[in-house]
């Protein structure tokens, strides 16, 4: 046997060919000459280690794959803005049944424009939109249009900035109780500061790294709370 297959040799049955391409089950095989290419697609949004090794285990293979995703995981930009250790521990919410059942939202300004983040308490995943502004009535459009897509949560848990007789009959007609987080205790809103922390994280990683940003005033914005 050729000493390149050799590392093949051990799951040869599970190996296909279809056309062009050589596939391990449903993840195709990358060769040699196009690894680093894959490996800089896969780490391009810099959402970190765990974050590539997942899409890259559903989608394609090489042996070693893991290891070597871990060593381009420590790049640079990622190293130099890693996020901080958490200073002050989270209040814990009760684990919703159901994903979208519980959301949270907050405003955060990125390189002069206002952003509105709602971010999903159960599976973590949350969505970036462009506001024109941080008024009311801008975040109840945004959020209508995220409730025509998803369905209106039980449950929208927000700072005080939001308390409001305007939010308050935007969340009588829609049926849903809002929750906001003490004064006294602004970590208990700490789901949506986390997303936040790590929206601007990615935001500022893919302008360091000369990526496009997607334009969010046409485009939801998707990740994972890191």
């Amino acid at each position: 046997m050729r000493p390149e297959l050799q590392q093949y040799h051990t799951f040869a049955d599970e190996l296909a060919v279809s056309g062009d391409f050589v596939f391990k089950g449903h993840k195709v095989v990358i060769p040699l000459g196009y690894r680093q290419k894959m490996l800089q697609r896969l780490h391009c949004s810099h959402i970190g280690t765990n974050s590539c090794i997942g899409p890259a285990r559903e989608t394609c293979f090489y042996p070693g794959i893991t290891a070597d995703i871990k060593k381009i995981s420590g790049c640079a930009i990622c190293v130099r803005l890693q996020a901080k250790l958490q200073k002050e521990s989270l209040l814990s919410h009760e684990s919703p049944s159901r994903i979208w059942e519980k959301v949270g939202i907050d405003i955060f300004t990125f390189r002069g424009h206002d952003y509105l983040i709602t971010v999903d308490y159960l599976s973590n995943c949350f969505e970036i939109d462009r506001l024109p502004s941080k008024k009311i009535p801008d975040v109840i459009y945004v959020l209508k249009q995220r409730f025509a897509r998803y369905g209106v949560p039980t449950v929208v848990f927000s700072d005080g900035a939001f308390v409001c007789q305007e939010f308050r009959k935007f969340a009588d007609s829609y049926k849903f109780e809002h929750q906001t987080s003490s004064p006294r205790y602004p970590q208990s809103n700490g789901k949506s500061e986390n997303a936040v922390k790590t929206a601007k994280r990615l935001m500022l990683k893919a302008m360091e790294a000369g990526s496009r940003i997607i334009r969010m005033e046409k485009l939801p914005f998707r990740a994972m709370v890191a």
